[in-house]
């Protein structure tokens, strides 16, 4: 299905969000409704940890404005709330963050419109998995997204202000997830309701081990350079040592 393009550009692009809304996912049949928003315009910036250049990136979504279908007892409907035949979004940063266990991992929120809270939701999982729960919000099965954000690792409520984030602490090694929702229930700001609103959602790794590199010497044979040292991996229950 065409409408699976836009699973890519949710997921893979860290879509973010604001308060116009960019694609609404409706299931529903006669006793029943849910939906899932995506809104447009704000980011999740990573704080702390260290910094990896990443290239300049460009999404273009070019499928279906909308498409509404029936799976079993229940009628999907998918649209796309912008003008034209296309969508591109830029993505704004030009480095990304990785973090070792013993760093603080943090979040800033960039947001078009302020106001209201939300509720970030760090899952200890891969980034395909979060991608596969979408793609079946996108054929009319939110149990997986849900099952997700249920047993999410952390949740953190905070004002949704732009510049304003939350800190996770320091966290086991592994790969993560962080899913912002806007709040839709003002006396519990994490609660999962029918209706889902997606604020924005980044991916980031905790390494098990740091290293570094000592160069004690270069020799010049001819054009390339030989260099001779040691390479130490930090943090092993048994410290490591490579010469090269």
């Amino acid at each position: 299905m065409k409408a699976k393009c836009l699973l890519v550009l949710i997921v893979l692009a860290v879509l973010p969000a604001s308060a116009g809304t960019f694609a609404k996912i409706e299931i529903f049949n006669t006793t029943y409704y849910e939906s899932l928003k995506v809104y447009d315009g704000n980011w999740i910036e990573l704080e702390g940890g260290h910094t990896v250049k990443i290239p300049n990136l460009q999404f273009v979504y070019e499928g279906v404005k909308s498409v509404d279908f029936t799976r079993g007892d229940k009628r999907v409907k998918i649209t796309t709330y912008f003008s034209g035949g296309s969508y591109s979004i830029d993505y704004p940063y030009m480095e990304h963050k990785l973090y070792y266990e013993n760093e603080d991992v943090s979040i800033k929120m960039h947001v078009v419109d302020s106001g209201g809270t939300a509720c970030a939701f760090l899952l200890k999982t891969y980034p395909t998995q979060v991608k596969n729960a979408i793609s079946s919000a996108l054929d009319g099965d939110t149990s997986d997204l849900r099952n997700l954000l249920s047993n999410a690792f952390q949740r953190k409520v905070f004002s949704l202000f732009d510049g304003v984030g939350t800190s996770f602490g320091k966290l086991v090694p592994g790969d993560y997830v962080i899913v912002t929702l806007l709040n839709e229930d003002p006396n519990n700001p994490c609660r999962l309701t029918q209706n889902l609103t997606l604020v924005s959602v980044t991916a980031f790794e905790v390494l098990e081990y740091s290293s570094q590199i000592d160069v004690a010497n270069v020799f010049l044979r001819g054009s390339s350079p030989t260099l001779r040292g040691t390479f130490e991996i930090v943090g092993a229950s048994n410290s490591a040592k490579y010469t090269y």
